[in-house]
């Protein structure tokens, strides 16, 4: 197997320094791979890619992995929690502010010598943090990115950019500039605004039969943060995360291939956090999950024809439920050991939309509530549940939650959680690790990507 590097402060050979690797003072890999469009990996062979420590962001194009062969061997691809963005910096130097004619109240970005930006429309972006995300609304002259707000929300009003609200975005060309362009309204000052908008379609996309992706997030995708279509083999990902996706998914399963995340956290991952797409045939297995605000957990096609399991998981705050199963008769979804807390805000139900499409009719005897119909379109009704079941109420009880600041989050749960020691053991031989570095414990795992020390059993204290 060679190592290979990639460490974007390199100005030396850009050769990815095959089995080399040996840091400077400075802790840079001088002849390492300078970008992810730099990346070649050899076409055969079990081979991995090793992002240096402290090499930062990748603002780069998508890593376009269908290069690489199905031959069977695992690719390894160590981001060593450096981040993968398709975001672009609306405030950097390449680009200005300029106020709005048609809208006084309203600004549009145009190269900073003026003039086109070639910019494309963005399905995800932030103001000052906050996540918007596209959504067309018939008749209007432009398209407003419609945001999730604090409580879980996700509000579709008749704006366009002419009559643009505070803190909102939009897209569009009411000034006539022979372009379409990002607009945005901050009545706190133009000087505070930031914008950061999502410019790819993918931050992974690939084809190929076997990879392992481990310690990543990813950022800022049109579509979906990663993407899978290889015809066999398989995918692990191991305590990455997901962010600001915009009209598909963090994670999104499209073909034949087993897709297995471990420790996976998304944070409004688009429309669904984790989707087994039309007519697949391979399997998808979430362990130990949480997703915060998405508008569903989870989405498994009508004609998916594999098994889709999610157990150990944690769902809170989506705007329309858990899952959307379509009627799914020709594969099967298991759960088990998860906590469910939508919010609820856009409608929906456990079982999305509910009624007659369910192919999942109640929870879990080992969830949280459990046995409870998937048909519950109320928090209030998950808490009365969770009373009835011994619990204050159905919220996770994370340490921290800031819904603008994804680096604000503490998503290690509280010593009064449901969620500690109410997981299940999936796995078998060596314990893994959550994202806080905790060991997972065998007697009384905790659901979510963190694993608390709390319980009795966990095994810093055996």
């Amino acid at each position: 197997m060679t190592v290979y590097y990639l460490d974007k402060r390199a100005t030396g050979a850009n050769n990815g320094d095959p089995d080399g690797g040996t840091p400077d003072a400075n802790g840079i890999v001088q002849d390492a791979y300078q970008s992810i469009a730099d990346v070649v990996m050899p076409t055969s062979g079990a081979h991995s890619l090793e992002v240096v420590v402290g090499s930062s962001s990748f603002h780069d194009p998508y890593l376009n992995l269908s290069a690489w062969s199905g031959d069977g061997n695992t690719k390894t691809l160590n981001f060593n929690n450096n981040f993968i963005s398709g975001g672009v910096d609306l405030n950097s130097s390449t680009y200005k502010w300029t106020q709005s004619t048609a809208n006084p109240n309203a600004y549009y970005i145009e190269l900073a010598g003026g003039g086109n930006p070639s910019l494309t429309k963005p399905n995800a972006a932030t103001i000052n943090g906050q996540f918007q995300e596209s959504s067309t609304i018939a008749g209007q002259g432009a398209e407003e990115l419609q945001y999730q707000i604090a409580d879980g929300s996700n509000p579709h009003g008749n704006i366009d950019a002419t009559t643009l609200e505070n803190e909102r975005l939009g897209w569009g060309d009411i000034d006539t500039l022979g372009y379409s362009t990002v607009y945005a309204r901050y009545d706190a000052g133009l000087e505070t605004i930031k914008v950061i908008a999502a410019q790819i379609t993918y931050n992974i996309d690939s084809n190929f039969t076997d990879m392992t992706v481990n310690d990543c997030t990813f950022m800022y995708a049109n579509s979906s943060n990663v993407r899978h279509r290889a015809a066999s083999g398989t995918h692990t990902h191991n305590n990455c995360k997901y962010l600001f996706c915009g009209v598909a998914s963090g994670v999104e399963n499209q073909a034949a291939n087993h897709v297995v995340l471990n420790n996976p956290i998304s944070f409004f991952a688009g429309h669904r956090a984790y989707t087994a797409t039309v007519a697949t045939s391979g399997n998808l297995t979430i362990n130990n999950a949480i997703d915060v605000n998405s508008h569903l957990f989870a989405w498994m096609h009508a004609t998916y024809a594999a098994t889709f399991t999610i157990r150990n998981s944690i769902a809170y705050n989506q705007s329309a439920g858990f899952i959307d199963t379509n009627a799914n008769t020709l594969g099967t979804f298991t759960e088990n050991n998860n906590l469910f807390y939508p919010s609820f805000n856009g409608g929906g139900a456990l079982e999305y939309p509910d009624g007659a499409d369910n192919t999942w009719t109640t929870t879990d005897s080992t969830s949280l509530p459990p046995s409870l119909t998937t048909d519950t379109t109320t928090r209030a009704a998950i808490d009365a549940a969770m009373v009835t079941a011994g619990y204050a109420s159905g919220d996770p009880q994370f340490t921290n939650i800031n819904l603008k600041d994804f680096t604000a989050c503490d998503f290690s749960l509280k010593s009064t959680s449901p969620c500690i020691g109410n997981g299940a053991k999936y796995w078998t031989g060596v314990n893994p690790i959550g994202v806080d570095g905790e060991p997972f414990s065998d007697i009384d795992t905790d659901m979510g990507a963190n694993q608390s020390k709390h319980g009795p059993f966990h095994p810093t204290k055996l």
